[in-house]
């Protein structure tokens, strides 16, 4: 046991000895009395007298010294002091107060021994009693009372002769008895007093606890009364009570609603069965949660979040259910306009979008076409820095639809079957020639345990690894950027696969990493002025790796390199390793071969006269014939009479747009119902794709147009009209191998 805890016993005890000794003083007082007045026959007054006198003085010590000792704490007395100055009081005290047995002995005969046995044996028990909560004290109290009850019997008997052997064996016999009775009086006084004690602290700690409860139930009722709308309603649906904040929403007053039903705030919205559902559960005696609008009395609406709870009496019957609203009309009003500020956000981003595509879309479809003629040096870097300044100006508007579409919820996942190596061959081949300018190496390792194929979205696992090989090499001049591909199995048919990107590069710091995949923030304000970007690609790389159910982690040492590890958990499809010079040949690729061959008819709707100088000029070369309608008007009349092999369709055009001209167009009997359409357009955000293909075109070029793009959607939409059933069946078996590359 620790001084710590001996000191607060001790402290204790102190304390409740002196309660019991001031609460027995009293008796003590009025005991001496009756002993004075029972000796008075026997002996002289004097000796009477003295005595009392005796006793008064050491009572009045003991009340002095006690009274001091319960006031331990004010007066700064330690324990231990406490305890020696309650030992010397009570022997002083107990030793005055057998005197007059001791006088009653010696001078008042048999009977006075008799006399003095009783008294000596009445203190102790009456001794005993008092200090019982004090251990510590108790022999010191008793002491003074067994010493004569023994000593003076066998003094009388051994000593003076004045005893008979059988008066000292009945003395001694009735001293042990009292003895016995003082021990057994003391036991059950003490467990009496633990039982008590007991008791009494967890009477303290139950009404502690009652308390606490009471407080949290007051403290959870003032809060449901300033901010919860609560009521409460008989089974029928009878209001019994409602507080001030129902009232106050409601506009009725209390007295108003009182025995009123609850259809008095119904505001008409929700069915019939919706209230018929509501009902069913409660009898059942289940709570019901859910979202009500309700009618104020000035016609106002409002919604609660509502928790509706039935409340049974003993036999298990429904007498009551308590309603707890939640206003959440000011939250609801403003996810609405929240979510009308997002819409306006995307139709902004898609104007935006279509605004800077048509004019890009002619920027740099000149560019290409001026790049391809007979330049000087002087000249092509020219041409050069206009086209990767156009390039970088859409890497930056994709971003921004990107990170759009992914905080809109809008950006699709496809699964589709991948083959890892064939991507970081493609990744290798592109990265490689861009390191090597730099005077940097390349360096591209893949495992033997990683899968072949996996089922997955090759586009944006392409993407994130694109962002991260871009900042590496960005950001190296010099010694090497390296792609790592990593395996481990989680399952039989699933695996984590792991693309570590590490470079040699200026790394890191630590406290810049950890706004690092904050959109539109780098790690040093000046990588913008000195390397260019927005702080897009990384935000994005991010979100995109934790839609596939991967993520993107980062280590880095500020000087020496940095390691970005992109990480996702796919299906494994294959472990053969993809052989791309044994490819069979799908649609596309015969569909290239078949459209350098053939010069097609071709009709481009296109309003803006830019981007029709552009097609010209990307397809006369090619032998095309072209013939150029402005918009979807005039697009119909010529599509009415004459035949084409292709149709290259602009969305956004004056009169008719081309969503309307296609719908038309296939509605029709015409001679071009079901030519090929190749949509081409400057609307670039989600569902304009899947929009163009569901209502019938075959294809959808993005502007601004890449040349390649543009001729591999032409040479497959006509390969496709060629080859006819033969072509399809062919593309139908091959669509797996085709989609795993």
């Amino acid at each position: 046991m620790s001084n710590s805890l001996t000191t607060k016993q001790l402290y204790l005890e102190m304390q409740r000895a002196a309660k019991g000794r001031n609460d027995g003083r009293k008796s003590r007082i009025i005991l001496s009395f009756a002993l004075a007045a029972m000796a008075a026959p026997s002996i002289p007054m004097i000796y009477i007298l003295s005595w009392l006198a005796f006793v008064s003085f050491t009572t009045l010590a003991d009340a002095y010294i006690f009274k001091r000792i319960g006031k331990m704490d004010e007066l700064n007395i330690s324990p231990q002091r406490a305890k020696i100055m309650a030992i010397m009081t009570i022997g002083a005290s107990t030793t005055a107060f057998s005197l007059i047995g001791i006088i009653m002995w010696q001078l008042g005969g048999f009977p006075g021994k008799i006399y003095a046995v009783m008294l000596f044996g009445g203190s102790l028990v009456h001794s005993s009693v008092f200090l019982s909560q004090a251990k510590s004290l108790y022999f010191t109290s008793i002491t003074p009372f067994i010493i004569p009850m023994i000593a003076l019997p066998i003094y009388s008997y051994f000593g003076t002769n004045s005893m008979s052997f059988g008066n000292l064996i009945t003395l001694l016999g009735s001293s042990a008895l009292f003895f016995v009775a003082t021990n057994k009086a003391y036991s059950w006084v003490q467990n009496v007093i633990l039982e008590h004690r007991e008791a009494q602290q967890t009477a303290i700690e139950e009404k502690e606890k009652s308390q606490t409860t009471a407080a949290h139930l007051t403290a959870m009722h003032q809060a449901l009364n300033e901010h919860a709308l609560v009521s409460k309603s008989d089974p029928a649906g009878y209001l019994i009570s409602a507080n001030d904040a129902y009232c106050k929403k409601t506009g009725y007053a209390r007295e108003e609603l009182i025995g009123k039903h609850l259809t008095i705030v119904d505001s008409g919205y929700h069915p019939l069965e919706f209230f018929e559902e509501m009902a069913v559960v409660l009898k059942q005696g289940k709570v019901w949660s859910g979202v009500i609008q309700s009618q104020a009395k000035d016609g106002s609406l409002f919604w609660g979040d509502t928790t509706i709870s039935p409340i049974k009496n003993g036999d298990g019957k429904i007498i009551e259910c308590i309603s707890i609203r939640r206003d959440i009309t000011d939250m609801l009003e403003a996810r609405e306009e929240a979510d009308r500020a997002n819409q306006a956000k995307s139709e902004f981003l898609a104007m935006m979008s279509h605004e800077l595509r048509t004019p890009m879309n002619a920027i740099l479809g000149m560019a290409q076409l001026l790049k391809a003629t007979e330049l000087n040096e002087l000249q092509r870097d020219y041409i050069t820095s206009v086209t990767d300044g156009g390039e970088m100006l859409m890497t930056v508007l994709n971003d921004i639809l990107d990170l759009s579409k992914i905080e809109a919820g809008k950006l699709q996942i496809e699964t589709i079957n991948v083959d890892v190596r064939h991507a970081v061959d493609r990744l290798e081949r592109l990265w490689e020639p861009n390191a090597k300018d730099k005077g940097i190496g390349f360096v591209c390792e893949i495992d033997d345990n990683v899968p072949s194929v996996i089922r997955g979205d090759i586009t944006r696992i392409r993407q994130v690894i694109y962002n991260l090989l871009s900042n590496a090499v960005k950001f190296t001049s010099k010694g090497e950027v390296k792609l790592q591909v990593s395996s481990e199995e989680t399952s039989q048919d699933r695996a984590k696969i792991s693309f570590a990107i590490s470079d040699t590069g200026v790394g890191i710091s630590q406290e810049a990493i950890s706004r690092l995949f904050t959109s539109f923030e780098q790690a040093d304000k000046s990588v913008s002025r000195k390397f260019g970007g927005t702080g897009l690609g990384l935000a994005i790389s991010k979100k995109l790796a934790e839609l596939m159910g991967g993520n993107i982690s980062v280590e880095s040492t500020l000087g020496e390199g940095t390691c970005f590890t992109f990480s996702v958990e796919a299906e494994t499809i294959s472990c053969v390793t993809w052989d791309k010079d044994k490819q069979p040949e799908t649609v596309e690729t015969k569909a290239r071969v078949k459209g350098k061959a053939k010069k097609l008819r071709i009709l481009a709707a296109e309003d803006n006269a830019l981007n029709q100088k552009v097609l010209t000029a990307f397809l006369k070369p090619l032998g095309h014939e072209l013939v150029i309608a402005n918009d979807g008007v005039e697009a119909l009349e010529q599509l009415a009479t004459e035949h084409y092999d292709l149709i290259l369709m602009d969305i956004q055009m004056p009169r008719k747009d081309g969503l309307t001209t296609t719908k038309e167009l296939r509605a029709s009997d015409g001679p071009n119902a079901n030519t090929p359409i190749i949509a081409m357009t400057a609307n670039a955000m989600h569902g304009d794709r899947e929009e163009c293909l569901e209502i019938g075109m075959n294809d959808y070029v993005p502007k601004p147009i890449d040349a390649r793009v543009l001729f591999t959607a032409i040479a497959k939409a006509t390969a496709k009209q060629t080859c006819g059933t033969n072509c399809s069946m062919n593309e139908s078996k091959q669509q797996k191998t085709a989609n795993a590359s």
